[in-house]
């Protein structure tokens, strides 16, 4: 426990410096680095052969430079979120259900799903605000101020509502298995808590900043926090195909970087389309 609340701290406390003075190129460079390492944990979990990690690796990191520089925003982000949305929704499904949906293209394209789940989701996080017809922070808080850190930070404080509050409600209060092939330690009482302690910390900042709040917004963030435990739930599922605990130890007390990503590969395409499309 001691450990898992020092490295949140000094994640925190990282991430605030980083937001001070939100430059786009060094948040880009952050976000990709640790796109990278979680891309790495994937591929070195699915134990693939050092040379094509290495390689896989290394187009990923072309990949990500040339989208930085060169490209435009708008012409693909509509496309990815769909896409995001179909894969998803088909994973989702066969969490649901009990299909071997996840397990075919987990085993048979893995690294392809992979590089798509993480570089995709990291794509359209980079891509926040550069598409936008919708921009509920200019009421209130930040009028005429650039927008894009405060969205990242309501990104995190969202899932890092939900994700803390399914850890302690399930810890204490937790008696009923939410999906115990998948994840033992998960439980509806931690899963209902998930979702409605997300709605009431954003409905209380919206509130106190002065930022109105619609119910279509209260929506998204429930479908949001419920697609955040359908991230942390492929994730494990994924880890339980292979046999393996955690996706690395560069986190003491949390595991690996794709250990605290799983609950934002599915929600960040759900983000984007909430505020920005």
């Amino acid at each position: 426990m001691r450990e898992r609340i020092i490295t949140g701290a000094l994640a925190l406390l990282f991430i605030s410096l980083v937001f001070v003075n939100y430059n786009f190129y060094v948040v880009s460079f952050l976000f990709s680095l640790i796109a990278l390492q979680a891309y790495n944990e994937w591929l070195c979990i699915s134990r693939t052969n050092q040379y094509i990690r290495y390689l896989l690796l290394l187009i990923s990191t072309l990949f990500m430079y040339i989208t930085i520089i060169y490209y435009d925003y708008s012409s693909f982000i509509k496309n990815i979120v769909s896409l995001s949305f179909i894969i998803w929704f088909t994973i989702t499904t066969s969490l649901i259900f009990n299909l071997k949906i996840n397990e075919f293209f987990i085993k048979k394209v893995n690294a392809v799903l992979g590089f798509y789940l993480i570089f995709a989701a990291w794509f359209l996080l980079i891509s926040f605000n550069q598409y936008s017809s919708t921009n509920i922070l200019n009421e209130g808080l930040i009028n005429n101020a650039d927008t894009t850190p405060f969205y990242i930070l309501l990104l995190i404080i969202i899932i890092s509502s939900a994700d803390i509050s399914a850890y302690f409600i399930g810890q204490y209060f937790g008696k009923h298995k939410l999906s115990e092939n998948i994840s033992p330690n998960k439980t509806i009482e931690g899963f209902i808590a998930s979702i409605v302690i997300p709605v009431l910390i954003v409905f209380l900042l919206f509130i106190i900043y002065e930022i109105n709040i619609m119910l279509r917004d209260i929506i998204y963030i429930i479908i949001i926090s419920l697609f955040a435990t359908i991230g942390d739930l492929f994730i494990s599922k994924y880890k339980r195909i292979y046999n393996t605990k955690d996706t690395g130890s560069i986190l003491p007390g949390h595991g690996g970087i794709l250990d605290r990503l799983d609950s934002y590969l599915p929600v960040i395409a759900i983000f984007q389309f909430w505020l920005f499309l």
